[in-house]
């Protein structure tokens, strides 16, 4: 199933290349442990049930948690010291999607996830956030104002377009037959 924007239209996916120069240009770090991400986009994703679909206008993000220092990276939105695998460095919006750059924490358990993330076996991300406002039309809610607070590693993202950009990004949902 491709993920579709409102109108039907496959949205476009962010291009290869580098991020920015202190990343290189795969978004990856091994020796820092500091991984860049796509966290959300505007693509509609399913939110409440099958008949309900989310948008997240990007221009009205509140991203100031996300560039503090201390919006927590967590395993699984698991909001307890367990789930704590690192920390949101800087987040920013590009096109229809927020990017953030994030560090992993040193400790055994984060070493761990470290080394699935570096083997490709855990990309897919989600975010946690608060809303300020929902305008909504028929099936659809609009978040026009958002406030993220989190970011998670997950094994089932709501997106299938939020990935960490070591890896390829996914140009369709994997089918669920």
């Amino acid at each position: 199933m491709e993920p579709a924007s409102i109108d039907g239209a496959a949205p476009p996916f962010l291009q290869w290349g580098e991020v920015d120069g202190r990343l290189g240009k795969r978004g990856f770090d091994s020796k820092a442990r500091r991984i860049v991400g796509r966290i959300c986009s505007e693509g509609p994703v399913q939110h409440r049930g099958a008949d309900e679909r989310l948008i997240l206008d990007m221009a009205r993000a509140d991203l100031s948690l996300l560039n503090s220092g201390r919006a927590p990276v967590l395993l699984d939105h698991m909001q307890a010291f367990s789930g704590l695998i690192g920390v949101v460095d800087r987040a920013w919006v590009e096109g229809n999607a927020c990017l953030a750059e994030m560090r992993i924490g040193p400790t055994a358990r984060c070493a761990e996830v470290w080394d699935m993330i570096a083997a490709g076996m855990l990309q897919n991300i989600s975010i946690g956030f608060r809303f300020l406002a929902w305008p909504s039309a028929a099936g659809v809610l609009r978040a026009a104002q958002w406030h993220p607070f989190e970011v998670s590693l997950v094994t089932v993202p709501a997106d299938w377009t939020a990935s960490l950009l070591h890896g390829r990004l996914p140009s369709a949902a994997p089918s669920v037959d």
